[in-house]
This record gives C-alpha cells, sequence and structure tokens, in this order.
C-alpha cells in the first residue's frame, strides 16, 4: 500500500463517518469495514517501521564515546 500515514488516517476519519451516518447498504458497509482494516493494518506497520528508526537512533547516541581533544 502506497499512502502516507496521515492521508490513511484521514480515509479511515471518513469511513467511520460514513458508518455513523444514515443506514446504509450492507454490502458497501463491508467494504468499508474491509478498507478499514487495510488501513488500520498499514498504519501499524508505519509506526512500527518509525518505532524501530527512533530506537536506533536512540541507542546509537547512548553508545558515544568520549573522545578528548589532543592539546
Amino acid at each position: 500500500m502506497d499512502i502516507k500515514y496521515e492521508d490513511a488516517l484521514k480515509e479511515l476519519e471518513a469511513i467511520l463517518s460514513r458508518m455513523e451516518g444514515a443506514q446504509r447498504d450492507f454490502s458497501e458497509s463491508i467494504k468499508d469495514v474491509k478498507r478499514a482494516q487495510e488501513l488500520i493494518k498499514h498504519c501499524k506497520s508505519i509506526l512500527k517501521e518509525n518505532e524501530v528508526e527512533l530506537d536506533k537512533i536512540l541507542n546509537n547516541d547512548c553508545k558515544m564515546v568520549f573522545v578528548p581533544d589532543e592539546a
């Protein structure tokens, strides 16, 4: 899936609004639920990738060694 996290969230919000709204056709609701599942899975994947990257950055900073300047 090639969609940014923010765009996926907006689409999820739109799906939620549709589902909370007036009565809808059952098959359309099923399509929305399936799409929401895909978007949620995608968002979780993006969050996990960013968490791993952030951990690498933070752990790398902790491993820095002080090397004194030579006078």
